[in-house]
């Protein structure tokens, strides 16, 4: 069988179409498809634009935040955190969050307190409705509320109460060290409770044989807890 040469000049250019259109035909396809696809308005355009920005910025402040964490520990890593609220008055304990912690006998920061704990000890007293009587003096000449004996921290004042509330301060004490170490509550201990000579002071009140609910103990209450032991405290002398 043979074919026929075909020259290059016998097909006729008329024919033959090509794959690329002009010009025209790549501006009307283009028109097309941008109607196709609606623009974004300007306003979704301004609300991505800020909401990019807010995440850039949260994003810078917590790597700041995080970076002078990581300062702050390698500067200074055994430095325990205070449990002051202040030192100068109940107001100002306040404004910082701070509560009055009757097992502590101190206004304590949050980071200082078991709230829990704390609660659980205002409901198991050996005073009326299963709370703990306070008194002015060694005579109980006046009942004091917890709200009132809080607020003998603006004047150094102190308060009087049973051997029980002594015995079950320091119990306390020990449950809220255990529940730091055992049920990870993160709570820092105050310089008094966490002091040794302090377990040696309770170990004493639980050898000395006196007439449990009697008023035999007083305290005062401290704004500045970092203080350690503070005056005035202790038990009634032997008469």
């Amino acid at each position: 069988m043979k074919y026929d040469r075909v020259s290059e000049d016998s097909t006729d250019k008329e024919d033959v179409v090509p794959l690329i259109g002009s010009d025209d035909e790549e501006n009307d396809f283009a028109n097309a498809r941008a109607k196709l696809v609606p623009k974004a308005s300007l306003a979704s355009r301004l609300l991505g634009g800020f909401l990019r920005l807010v995440l850039v910025t949260l994003a810078v402040l917590a790597i700041l935040r995080l970076s002078f964490d990581i300062w702050e520990y390698w500067a200074n890593p055994s430095a325990p955190r205070s449990c002051s609220c202040g030192g100068t008055s109940v107001n100002e304990a306040l404004r910082r969050n701070c509560r009055f912690d009757p097992i502590s006998s101190a206004w304590l920061p949050p980071h200082c307190r078991d709230d829990e704990l704390i609660d659980d000890f205002n409901r198991n007293g050996d005073g009326p409705n299963g709370g703990w009587a306070y008194y002015s003096d060694w005579n109980k000449t006046a009942i004091l509320s917890e709200e009132e004996v809080g607020r003998l921290a603006d004047v150094g004042g102190q308060f009087y109460t049973t051997f029980a509330w002594h015995i079950k301060h320091c119990s306390y004490n020990w449950r809220k060290l255990w529940r730091m170490k055992y049920k990870n509550t993160g709570v820092t201990m105050t310089a008094r409770a966490g002091a040794y000579g302090h377990l040696e002071h309770c170990e004493k009140m639980f050898l000395e044989q006196r007439p449990i609910h009697e008023v035999l103990t007083f305290a005062g209450v401290s704004l500045d807890a970092d203080l350690g032991f503070f005056k005035p405290k202790g038990s009634k002398p032997d008469n």
